[in-house]
């Protein structure tokens, strides 16, 4: 798991579903772990990508934290993180 703090080793447990094949790490969503990232580093990441294009972007998160993010995987949080955003948008108008 990659943190702010750096990479760290997790153990947490893991369930599969011997029907569908389904699995799952319960608290991953529980913690907001999504793609290998903390909630944070997430919250960086997009936080650089929405002020700068992602190349700089990622470049600079590296620089600042020494936290190597690829931009395959930047443009996942942003789109995960966007979305969240949509949601939010959409719940307090409504």
């Amino acid at each position: 798991m990659t943190t702010l703090a750096g990479t760290v080793r997790v153990r947490r447990r893991y369930y599969r579903c011997l029907e569908c094949g389904q699995s799952v790490y319960p608290a991953d969503a529980w913690l907001g772990w999504q793609g290998g990232f903390s909630h944070r580093v997430q919250e960086a990441v997009a936080m650089q990508c929405a002020g700068l294009p992602y190349r700089e972007a990622t470049a600079t998160l590296e620089r600042l934290t020494a936290i190597a993010v690829s931009l395959h995987a930047a443009q996942e949080v942003v789109a995960r993180w966007g979305g969240q955003g949509s949601h939010r948008r959409r719940m307090q108008s409504g």
